[in-house]
Protein backbone atom coordinates (compact mmCIF):
# COMPACT_ATOMS: atom_id res chain seq x y z
CA UNK A 1 0.00 0.00 0.00
CA UNK A 2 2.58 2.04 0.78
CA UNK A 3 4.16 1.99 -3.19
CA UNK A 4 0.91 3.15 -4.02
CA UNK A 5 1.32 6.14 -2.12
CA UNK A 6 4.17 6.62 -4.13
CA UNK A 7 3.04 5.72 -7.02
CA UNK A 8 -0.18 8.07 -6.91
CA UNK A 9 2.57 11.03 -5.60
CA UNK A 10 4.89 10.31 -8.58
CA UNK A 11 1.75 10.70 -10.72
CA UNK A 12 0.43 13.61 -9.78
CA UNK A 13 3.70 15.69 -9.75
CA UNK A 14 3.66 13.94 -13.35
CA UNK A 15 0.46 15.29 -14.48
CA UNK A 16 1.16 18.91 -12.51
CA UNK A 17 4.62 19.24 -14.57
CA UNK A 18 3.25 18.05 -17.89
CA UNK A 19 0.18 20.49 -17.77
CA UNK A 20 2.78 23.41 -16.93
CA UNK A 21 5.05 22.64 -20.02
CA UNK A 22 2.04 22.27 -22.09
CA UNK A 23 0.49 25.57 -20.55
CA UNK A 24 3.93 27.02 -21.60
CA UNK A 25 3.97 25.46 -24.94
CA UNK A 26 0.60 26.94 -25.46
CA UNK A 27 1.57 30.45 -24.41
CA UNK A 28 4.84 30.09 -27.09
CA UNK A 29 3.01 28.83 -29.92
CA UNK A 30 0.82 31.68 -30.10
CA UNK A 31 4.02 34.06 -30.74
CA UNK A 32 4.70 31.60 -33.94
CA UNK A 33 1.13 30.83 -34.91
CA UNK A 34 1.01 30.67 -38.73
CA UNK A 35 -1.22 33.05 -40.22
CA UNK A 36 -1.85 34.28 -43.59
CA UNK A 37 -3.29 37.60 -45.65
CA UNK A 38 -7.13 37.02 -46.14
CA UNK A 39 -9.08 39.10 -48.96
CA UNK A 40 -12.87 39.04 -47.65
CA UNK A 41 -15.51 42.06 -49.27
CA UNK A 42 -12.49 43.52 -50.99
CA UNK A 43 -10.56 43.64 -47.91
CA UNK A 44 -6.98 42.54 -46.53
CA UNK A 45 -6.82 41.28 -43.23
CA UNK A 46 -4.46 38.66 -41.51
CA UNK A 47 -6.19 35.45 -39.81
CA UNK A 48 -5.06 32.33 -38.28
CA UNK A 49 -4.52 29.26 -41.46
CA UNK A 50 -7.06 27.37 -39.46
CA UNK A 51 -9.84 30.19 -40.00
CA UNK A 52 -9.29 29.61 -43.70
CA UNK A 53 -13.08 28.29 -44.76
CA UNK A 54 -13.84 26.91 -48.50
CA UNK A 55 -13.89 29.63 -51.47
CA UNK A 56 -11.68 31.80 -49.35
CA UNK A 57 -9.17 34.28 -51.78
CA UNK A 58 -5.56 34.46 -49.83
CA UNK A 59 -2.44 35.59 -50.55
CA UNK A 60 1.12 34.02 -49.54
CA UNK A 61 4.41 34.32 -50.62
CA UNK A 62 8.35 32.79 -50.64
CA UNK A 63 8.76 31.02 -47.56
CA UNK A 64 5.31 30.45 -46.39
CA UNK A 65 3.49 27.17 -46.13
CA UNK A 66 0.52 25.99 -48.00
CA UNK A 67 -2.34 26.68 -44.96
CA UNK A 68 -4.84 24.20 -47.55
CA UNK A 69 -5.44 22.78 -51.39
CA UNK A 70 -6.10 25.84 -53.59
CA UNK A 71 -5.69 26.88 -56.73
CA UNK A 72 -3.35 29.53 -58.17
CA UNK A 73 -5.54 32.63 -59.28
CA UNK A 74 -2.71 35.24 -60.09
CA UNK A 75 1.10 35.14 -59.90
CA UNK A 76 3.93 32.27 -60.97
CA UNK A 77 5.19 30.42 -57.97
CA UNK A 78 7.88 28.05 -56.99
CA UNK A 79 7.06 25.48 -54.63
CA UNK A 80 9.11 22.33 -52.57
CA UNK A 81 6.66 19.58 -52.55
CA UNK A 82 9.12 17.37 -50.53
CA UNK A 83 6.70 17.04 -47.22
CA UNK A 84 4.23 15.50 -49.76
CA UNK A 85 5.73 13.65 -52.38
CA UNK A 86 9.58 13.15 -51.59
CA UNK A 87 10.43 14.83 -54.85
CA UNK A 88 12.81 18.15 -53.35
CA UNK A 89 13.40 19.98 -56.67
CA UNK A 90 10.70 22.95 -57.13
CA UNK A 91 7.91 22.94 -59.34
CA UNK A 92 6.70 25.16 -61.28
CA UNK A 93 2.80 26.76 -60.82
CA UNK A 94 1.21 29.03 -62.72
CA UNK A 95 -2.41 30.39 -62.64
CA UNK A 96 -5.21 27.45 -63.04
CA UNK A 97 -2.48 24.73 -61.07
CA UNK A 98 -3.19 23.04 -58.11
CA UNK A 99 -1.22 24.12 -54.79
CA UNK A 100 -1.49 20.98 -51.85
CA UNK A 101 -1.56 21.94 -48.40
CA UNK A 102 1.92 21.16 -46.55
CA UNK A 103 4.06 22.32 -49.31
CA UNK A 104 6.27 25.71 -49.43
CA UNK A 105 6.56 28.31 -51.87
CA UNK A 106 10.21 28.52 -52.65
CA UNK A 107 9.83 31.36 -54.49
CA UNK A 108 7.50 34.11 -55.90
CA UNK A 109 4.13 35.07 -54.49
CA UNK A 110 0.39 34.51 -55.99
CA UNK A 111 -3.08 34.78 -55.00
CA UNK A 112 -4.87 31.52 -54.35
CA UNK A 113 -8.49 30.04 -53.47
CA UNK A 114 -9.21 27.38 -50.99
CA UNK A 115 -10.00 24.55 -52.96
CA UNK A 116 -10.31 22.03 -49.85
CA UNK A 117 -10.84 22.35 -46.10
CA UNK A 118 -9.47 20.52 -43.22
CA UNK A 119 -10.19 16.52 -43.83
CA UNK A 120 -10.97 16.67 -46.96
CA UNK A 121 -7.21 17.94 -47.67
CA UNK A 122 -4.73 15.67 -49.73
CA UNK A 123 -3.15 15.73 -46.50
CA UNK A 124 -5.03 15.56 -43.44
CA UNK A 125 -3.77 17.78 -40.35
CA UNK A 126 -2.72 20.88 -42.27
CA UNK A 127 -0.88 22.67 -39.51
CA UNK A 128 0.75 19.66 -38.03
CA UNK A 129 2.11 18.11 -40.97
CA UNK A 130 5.44 20.18 -41.04
CA UNK A 131 6.01 18.41 -37.70
CA UNK A 132 5.24 15.29 -38.56
CA UNK A 133 8.95 14.51 -38.30
CA UNK A 134 10.03 11.27 -37.60
CA UNK A 135 11.24 11.43 -33.70
CA UNK A 136 14.69 10.96 -32.70
CA UNK A 137 16.31 7.50 -31.40
CA UNK A 138 16.32 8.42 -27.69
CA UNK A 139 19.30 7.27 -25.88
CA UNK A 140 17.13 7.51 -22.33
CA UNK A 141 14.39 5.10 -23.61
CA UNK A 142 16.53 2.63 -25.18
CA UNK A 143 18.33 2.69 -21.88
CA UNK A 144 14.82 2.09 -19.84
CA UNK A 145 13.08 -0.62 -22.81
CA UNK A 146 16.05 -2.51 -21.83
CA UNK A 147 16.28 -2.30 -18.22
CA UNK A 148 12.98 -3.52 -17.93
CA UNK A 149 13.52 -6.58 -20.53
CA UNK A 150 16.20 -7.58 -18.03
CA UNK A 151 14.11 -7.05 -15.16
CA UNK A 152 11.77 -9.10 -16.67
CA UNK A 153 13.46 -11.87 -17.47
CA UNK A 154 15.40 -12.36 -13.66
CA UNK A 155 11.99 -11.51 -12.05
CA UNK A 156 9.85 -14.13 -13.08
CA UNK A 157 12.60 -17.17 -12.14
CA UNK A 158 13.36 -14.48 -8.71
CA UNK A 159 9.41 -14.27 -7.96
CA UNK A 160 9.29 -18.19 -8.04
CA UNK A 161 12.18 -18.73 -6.02
CA UNK A 162 10.82 -15.85 -3.53
CA UNK A 163 7.71 -17.66 -2.86
CA UNK A 164 9.12 -21.23 -2.54
CA UNK A 165 11.08 -20.02 0.22
CA UNK A 166 8.56 -17.72 2.01
CA UNK A 167 6.04 -21.33 1.36
CA UNK A 168 8.70 -23.26 3.49
CA UNK A 169 9.81 -20.13 6.21
CA UNK A 170 6.25 -20.58 7.30
CA UNK A 171 5.62 -24.35 7.36
CA UNK A 172 4.43 -24.10 10.85
CA UNK A 173 1.01 -22.61 9.86
CA UNK A 174 -0.75 -25.83 9.70
CA UNK A 175 -3.76 -23.84 7.89
CA UNK A 176 -3.20 -24.10 4.46
CA UNK A 177 -5.12 -20.71 3.24
CA UNK A 178 -3.56 -18.78 5.97
CA UNK A 179 0.05 -20.23 4.89
CA UNK A 180 -0.63 -18.91 1.13
CA UNK A 181 -2.27 -15.83 2.43
CA UNK A 182 1.10 -15.18 4.35
CA UNK A 183 2.93 -16.35 1.57
CA UNK A 184 1.82 -14.59 -1.08
CA UNK A 185 1.61 -11.00 0.87
CA UNK A 186 5.79 -11.38 1.27
CA UNK A 187 6.40 -12.55 -2.08
CA UNK A 188 4.24 -9.72 -3.29
CA UNK A 189 6.22 -7.16 -0.96
CA UNK A 190 9.22 -8.02 -2.48
CA UNK A 191 8.54 -7.82 -5.67
CA UNK A 192 6.59 -4.42 -6.41
CA UNK A 193 10.05 -2.82 -5.26
CA UNK A 194 11.77 -4.28 -8.10
CA UNK A 195 9.01 -3.45 -10.97
CA UNK A 196 10.24 0.01 -12.31
CA UNK A 197 7.09 1.33 -12.48
CA UNK A 198 8.39 5.13 -12.36
CA UNK A 199 10.53 5.13 -14.36
CA UNK A 200 8.99 6.43 -17.75
CA UNK A 201 7.27 8.91 -15.48
CA UNK A 202 10.39 10.36 -13.93
CA UNK A 203 12.49 10.57 -16.99
CA UNK A 204 9.11 12.59 -18.71
CA UNK A 205 9.02 14.51 -15.61
CA UNK A 206 12.66 15.84 -15.56
CA UNK A 207 12.20 16.17 -20.02
CA UNK A 208 8.80 17.91 -19.21
CA UNK A 209 11.04 20.06 -16.40
CA UNK A 210 13.45 21.34 -19.26
CA UNK A 211 10.87 22.00 -21.30
CA UNK A 212 9.81 24.84 -18.78
CA UNK A 213 13.16 26.00 -17.93
CA UNK A 214 14.15 26.64 -21.27
CA UNK A 215 11.30 28.23 -22.34
CA UNK A 216 12.45 30.92 -19.53
CA UNK A 217 15.81 31.07 -21.85
CA UNK A 218 13.47 31.98 -24.83
CA UNK A 219 13.88 28.59 -26.37
CA UNK A 220 10.30 26.76 -27.51
CA UNK A 221 10.84 23.25 -27.29
CA UNK A 222 8.95 21.40 -30.24
CA UNK A 223 9.71 17.39 -29.06
CA UNK A 224 10.01 16.07 -25.77
CA UNK A 225 13.25 14.07 -26.69
CA UNK A 226 14.97 16.48 -28.81
CA UNK A 227 16.52 18.27 -25.55
CA UNK A 228 18.31 15.23 -24.87
CA UNK A 229 19.45 14.49 -28.87
CA UNK A 230 20.90 18.47 -28.94
CA UNK A 231 22.84 17.31 -25.83
CA UNK A 232 24.43 14.37 -27.24
CA UNK A 233 25.46 15.88 -30.49
CA UNK A 234 28.78 15.97 -31.54
CA UNK A 235 28.29 17.20 -35.16
CA UNK A 236 27.31 20.85 -35.43
CA UNK A 237 26.04 21.92 -39.21
CA UNK A 238 25.33 25.70 -39.04
CA UNK A 239 23.58 27.77 -41.92
CA UNK A 240 25.98 31.56 -42.50
CA UNK A 241 23.06 33.36 -43.29
CA UNK A 242 20.57 33.75 -39.64
CA UNK A 243 23.06 31.74 -37.87
CA UNK A 244 26.58 33.40 -38.25
CA UNK A 245 25.40 36.18 -39.58
CA UNK A 246 21.86 38.13 -38.60
CA UNK A 247 21.02 38.50 -41.92
CA UNK A 248 20.97 41.98 -42.30
CA UNK A 249 22.82 43.30 -45.46
CA UNK A 250 24.00 46.73 -46.54
CA UNK A 251 25.34 47.80 -49.93
CA UNK A 252 29.19 48.27 -49.49
CA UNK A 253 30.00 48.90 -53.29
CA UNK A 254 28.38 49.42 -56.62
CA UNK A 255 30.76 49.23 -59.73
CA UNK A 256 29.28 50.06 -62.96
CA UNK A 257 30.78 48.40 -66.07
CA UNK A 258 28.45 49.67 -68.34
CA UNK A 259 27.55 53.50 -67.71
CA UNK A 260 24.66 53.90 -70.33
CA UNK A 261 21.22 52.97 -67.66
CA UNK A 262 20.32 55.26 -65.17
CA UNK A 263 20.76 52.78 -62.29
CA UNK A 264 18.65 54.21 -59.84
CA UNK A 265 15.42 54.03 -62.19
CA UNK A 266 16.90 50.56 -63.17
CA UNK A 267 17.44 48.88 -59.91
CA UNK A 268 14.30 50.68 -58.57
CA UNK A 269 11.68 49.53 -61.20
CA UNK A 270 13.72 45.78 -61.03
CA UNK A 271 13.21 45.28 -57.30
CA UNK A 272 9.54 46.65 -57.32
CA UNK A 273 8.72 43.85 -59.92
CA UNK A 274 8.72 41.15 -57.02
CA UNK A 275 6.73 41.46 -54.03
CA UNK A 276 8.30 38.97 -51.99
CA UNK A 277 12.01 40.23 -50.48
CA UNK A 278 14.94 38.61 -49.27
CA UNK A 279 17.86 40.35 -47.64
CA UNK A 280 19.68 41.14 -50.96
CA UNK A 281 16.84 43.21 -52.47
CA UNK A 282 16.01 44.96 -48.89
CA UNK A 283 20.40 46.01 -48.84
CA UNK A 284 19.37 47.13 -52.46
CA UNK A 285 16.08 49.03 -51.87
CA UNK A 286 17.94 50.82 -48.92
CA UNK A 287 20.80 52.47 -51.38
CA UNK A 288 18.00 52.41 -54.55
CA UNK A 289 14.44 53.03 -53.55
CA UNK A 290 11.81 51.76 -55.34
CA UNK A 291 10.35 52.95 -58.68
CA UNK A 292 8.05 52.53 -61.46
CA UNK A 293 9.41 54.08 -64.27
CA UNK A 294 9.94 50.89 -66.28
CA UNK A 295 7.07 49.29 -67.64
CA UNK A 296 7.09 45.28 -66.39
CA UNK A 297 6.77 42.81 -69.59
CA UNK A 298 7.16 39.28 -67.65
CA UNK A 299 9.29 38.05 -64.41
CA UNK A 300 11.35 34.87 -63.39
CA UNK A 301 11.37 35.47 -59.58
CA UNK A 302 14.35 33.88 -57.71
CA UNK A 303 14.88 30.57 -56.35
CA UNK A 304 17.95 28.87 -54.00
CA UNK A 305 18.80 26.54 -56.98
CA UNK A 306 18.54 28.93 -59.67
CA UNK A 307 20.17 31.85 -57.96
CA UNK A 308 19.09 34.22 -60.01
CA UNK A 309 15.90 36.40 -60.79
CA UNK A 310 15.11 37.59 -64.01
CA UNK A 311 12.89 40.68 -65.00
CA UNK A 312 12.41 41.83 -68.60
CA UNK A 313 11.09 45.37 -69.27
CA UNK A 314 9.20 47.21 -72.10
CA UNK A 315 11.62 48.60 -74.68
CA UNK A 316 14.48 48.39 -72.32
CA UNK A 317 15.40 44.44 -72.22
CA UNK A 318 15.80 41.75 -70.04
CA UNK A 319 18.12 41.75 -66.98
CA UNK A 320 19.26 39.36 -64.54
CA UNK A 321 20.12 40.00 -60.79
CA UNK A 322 21.93 37.20 -58.79
CA UNK A 323 25.20 35.33 -58.16
CA UNK A 324 27.81 35.99 -60.85
CA UNK A 325 29.19 32.37 -60.96
CA UNK A 326 25.73 31.82 -62.65
CA UNK A 327 25.53 34.92 -64.51
CA UNK A 328 28.65 35.81 -65.70
CA UNK A 329 30.90 33.35 -68.15
CA UNK A 330 32.96 35.75 -69.51
CA UNK A 331 36.84 35.77 -68.86
CA UNK A 332 37.61 39.87 -68.54
CA UNK A 333 40.56 39.48 -65.46
CA UNK A 334 39.90 42.75 -64.23
CA UNK A 335 36.44 41.83 -63.75
CA UNK A 336 36.86 38.25 -62.01
CA UNK A 337 39.92 39.24 -60.10
CA UNK A 338 37.42 42.13 -58.57
CA UNK A 339 34.90 39.39 -57.74
CA UNK A 340 37.24 37.11 -55.98
CA UNK A 341 38.90 39.41 -54.14
CA UNK A 342 35.60 40.74 -52.17
CA UNK A 343 34.59 37.55 -51.90
CA UNK A 344 37.63 35.98 -50.27
CA UNK A 345 37.33 39.42 -48.17
CA UNK A 346 33.84 37.77 -46.63
CA UNK A 347 31.60 39.82 -48.33
CA UNK A 348 28.64 39.09 -50.71
CA UNK A 349 28.93 39.86 -54.32
CA UNK A 350 25.70 40.39 -56.38
CA UNK A 351 25.91 40.97 -60.18
CA UNK A 352 23.31 42.74 -62.65
CA UNK A 353 23.61 41.87 -66.42
CA UNK A 354 21.51 42.38 -69.23
CA UNK A 355 20.17 39.52 -71.92
CA UNK A 356 19.16 40.05 -75.50
CA UNK A 357 16.46 37.30 -75.51
CA UNK A 358 13.16 37.80 -74.14
CA UNK A 359 11.90 35.50 -71.37
CA UNK A 360 10.39 32.13 -72.96
CA UNK A 361 8.03 29.64 -70.97
CA UNK A 362 9.77 31.16 -67.67
CA UNK A 363 13.16 30.77 -68.63
CA UNK A 364 16.11 32.46 -70.07
CA UNK A 365 18.94 31.77 -72.56
CA UNK A 366 21.88 33.20 -74.39
CA UNK A 367 24.83 35.26 -73.06
CA UNK A 368 24.10 38.00 -70.61
CA UNK A 369 26.22 41.06 -70.20
CA UNK A 370 27.93 42.42 -67.49
CA UNK A 371 26.21 45.46 -66.08
CA UNK A 372 26.99 46.66 -62.58
CA UNK A 373 28.62 44.66 -59.62
CA UNK A 374 27.07 45.09 -55.98
CA UNK A 375 28.66 44.43 -53.00
CA UNK A 376 27.27 43.93 -49.77
CA UNK A 377 28.40 43.10 -46.33
CA UNK A 378 26.74 40.66 -43.78
CA UNK A 379 26.50 41.85 -40.58
CA UNK A 380 28.20 39.01 -38.03
CA UNK A 381 26.30 37.82 -35.12
CA UNK A 382 28.12 39.51 -31.77
CA UNK A 383 27.29 36.14 -29.66
CA UNK A 384 28.63 34.22 -32.39
CA UNK A 385 32.58 33.86 -31.95
CA UNK A 386 31.86 33.05 -28.38
CA UNK A 387 29.05 30.10 -28.54
CA UNK A 388 31.60 28.31 -31.62
CA UNK A 389 34.59 28.83 -29.15
CA UNK A 390 32.13 27.30 -26.70
CA UNK A 391 31.38 24.44 -28.80
CA UNK A 392 34.90 23.89 -29.91
CA UNK A 393 35.88 23.34 -25.93
CA UNK A 394 32.80 20.86 -25.99
CA UNK A 395 34.37 18.92 -28.84
CA UNK A 396 31.86 19.72 -31.23
CA UNK A 397 32.66 19.34 -34.71
CA UNK A 398 31.23 22.13 -36.67
CA UNK A 399 30.37 22.98 -40.57
CA UNK A 400 29.58 25.53 -42.39
CA UNK A 401 27.13 24.87 -44.83
CA UNK A 402 25.78 27.84 -47.06
CA UNK A 403 24.08 28.39 -50.24
CA UNK A 404 26.47 31.49 -50.81
CA UNK A 405 29.91 31.38 -52.47
CA UNK A 406 32.59 29.32 -50.66
CA UNK A 407 34.92 32.43 -50.00
CA UNK A 408 32.47 34.38 -48.50
CA UNK A 409 31.27 32.16 -46.29
CA UNK A 410 34.91 30.39 -45.23
CA UNK A 411 36.05 34.65 -44.27
CA UNK A 412 32.49 34.87 -42.28
CA UNK A 413 33.33 31.67 -40.62
CA UNK A 414 37.00 32.59 -39.89
CA UNK A 415 35.69 35.50 -38.03
CA UNK A 416 33.76 33.65 -35.85
CA UNK A 417 36.29 31.50 -35.07
CA UNK A 418 35.11 28.10 -36.82
CA UNK A 419 38.00 25.50 -36.64
CA UNK A 420 39.67 24.96 -40.16
CA UNK A 421 37.36 27.49 -41.92
CA UNK A 422 40.09 27.85 -44.57
CA UNK A 423 38.79 23.90 -45.57
CA UNK A 424 36.27 25.46 -48.17
CA UNK A 425 34.64 23.64 -51.36
CA UNK A 426 31.81 24.65 -54.16
CA UNK A 427 29.53 21.41 -54.42
CA UNK A 428 28.25 23.38 -57.69
CA UNK A 429 28.55 20.87 -60.13
CA UNK A 430 29.38 17.97 -58.02
CA UNK A 431 27.38 14.66 -57.67
CA UNK A 432 25.84 12.74 -54.84
CA UNK A 433 28.61 10.68 -54.51
CA UNK A 434 31.15 12.92 -54.65
CA UNK A 435 29.58 14.90 -51.93
CA UNK A 436 29.42 11.71 -49.78
CA UNK A 437 33.07 11.47 -50.14
CA UNK A 438 34.15 14.77 -49.75
CA UNK A 439 32.39 15.72 -46.21
CA UNK A 440 35.17 15.02 -43.86
CA UNK A 441 37.33 16.64 -45.46
CA UNK A 442 36.11 20.15 -45.71
CA UNK A 443 34.40 22.40 -43.07
CA UNK A 444 33.12 24.71 -45.65
CA UNK A 445 30.67 24.12 -48.26
CA UNK A 446 29.23 26.51 -50.47
CA UNK A 447 26.82 26.94 -53.25
CA UNK A 448 25.37 24.14 -51.70
CA UNK A 449 21.77 23.09 -53.00
CA UNK A 450 18.83 22.11 -50.31
CA UNK A 451 18.99 18.30 -51.08
CA UNK A 452 23.04 18.67 -50.45
CA UNK A 453 22.18 20.22 -47.81
CA UNK A 454 20.16 17.01 -46.84
CA UNK A 455 22.82 14.28 -47.80
CA UNK A 456 25.86 15.84 -46.08
CA UNK A 457 24.03 15.39 -43.12
CA UNK A 458 22.62 11.90 -43.83
CA UNK A 459 26.40 11.07 -44.31
CA UNK A 460 27.86 12.49 -41.33
CA UNK A 461 24.51 9.91 -39.37
CA UNK A 462 25.65 7.36 -41.40
CA UNK A 463 29.73 7.61 -39.84
CA UNK A 464 27.80 7.49 -36.34
CA UNK A 465 27.87 11.46 -35.50
CA UNK A 466 24.86 12.42 -33.81
CA UNK A 467 24.20 15.69 -36.43
CA UNK A 468 22.05 19.08 -35.24
CA UNK A 469 21.38 21.46 -37.85
CA UNK A 470 20.55 25.24 -37.13
CA UNK A 471 18.69 26.93 -40.16
CA UNK A 472 16.80 29.90 -40.61
CA UNK A 473 15.12 29.51 -44.68
CA UNK A 474 12.97 27.30 -46.76
CA UNK A 475 16.30 25.70 -48.33
CA UNK A 476 17.26 24.60 -44.93
CA UNK A 477 14.19 22.39 -44.46
CA UNK A 478 15.43 19.32 -46.09
CA UNK A 479 18.68 19.24 -44.15
CA UNK A 480 17.03 19.89 -41.05
CA UNK A 481 14.04 17.17 -41.49
CA UNK A 482 17.52 15.04 -42.11
CA UNK A 483 19.26 15.69 -38.46
CA UNK A 484 19.20 14.47 -35.31
CA UNK A 485 17.71 17.65 -34.01
CA UNK A 486 16.96 20.97 -35.77
CA UNK A 487 17.23 24.81 -34.33
CA UNK A 488 15.57 27.35 -36.30
CA UNK A 489 15.87 30.78 -35.54
CA UNK A 490 12.23 32.67 -34.82
CA UNK A 491 12.95 35.40 -37.15
CA UNK A 492 13.26 32.72 -40.05
CA UNK A 493 10.53 31.48 -42.35
CA UNK A 494 7.53 30.17 -40.59
CA UNK A 495 8.33 26.92 -42.89
CA UNK A 496 12.05 26.19 -40.76
CA UNK A 497 10.51 27.08 -37.79
CA UNK A 498 7.44 24.27 -38.33
CA UNK A 499 10.12 21.59 -38.99
CA UNK A 500 12.32 22.51 -35.80
CA UNK A 501 12.84 20.42 -33.11
CA UNK A 502 13.84 23.97 -30.92
CA UNK A 503 13.30 27.15 -31.82
CA UNK A 504 15.18 30.04 -30.22
CA UNK A 505 12.38 32.38 -29.77
CA UNK A 506 14.87 35.51 -29.66
CA UNK A 507 16.98 34.59 -32.50
CA UNK A 508 20.00 34.26 -30.13
CA UNK A 509 22.77 31.96 -31.06
CA UNK A 510 23.77 31.94 -27.65
CA UNK A 511 20.79 30.10 -26.62
CA UNK A 512 22.06 26.89 -28.27
CA UNK A 513 25.05 26.38 -25.32
CA UNK A 514 22.14 26.89 -22.64
CA UNK A 515 19.80 24.33 -24.40
CA UNK A 516 22.70 22.23 -24.30
CA UNK A 517 23.86 22.29 -20.97
CA UNK A 518 20.19 21.89 -19.72
CA UNK A 519 20.10 18.32 -21.70
CA UNK A 520 22.74 17.28 -20.46
CA UNK A 521 21.65 18.00 -16.70
CA UNK A 522 18.24 16.38 -17.97
CA UNK A 523 20.24 12.99 -18.69
CA UNK A 524 22.39 13.29 -15.38
CA UNK A 525 19.32 13.91 -13.98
Amino acid sequence: AFFLVIAFANTLIGIIQELKAKKTLEKLKLVTDATCEVIRDSKSAAIKTTELVLDDIYRIKSGEQVPTDSILLDGNVEVNESLLTGESLPIKKQPGDKIYAGSYIVSGSTICRADKIGDYNYISGIQNKAKEVNKPKSELVRSLNSVIKVIGLIIIPLGILTFITQWLKFDYIKDWWMRASETISKTAGSMVGMIPSGMYLLTSIALANSVIELSKKNAMVQDLYSIEMLARVDSLCLDKTGTLTDGTMRVDEVVKIDNSYDLDNLIGSYLNAFSDSNQTSIALSQRFPLKNTYRIIDTIPFSSARKYSVVEFKNLGTFLLGAPEYLYKGRDRTILEYISSKQSSGYRVVMLCKSENPIQNGTIKGRFTPVTIFTLEDHIRPEAPNTIQWFKDNGVNIKIISGDNPLTASEIAKKCGVPSAEKCISLEGLSNREVSQIVNEYSVFGRVTPEQKALIIKELKNQGHTVGMTGDGVNDILAMKTADCSVAMANGSSAARNVAHLVLLDSNFASMPLAVQEGRRCINN
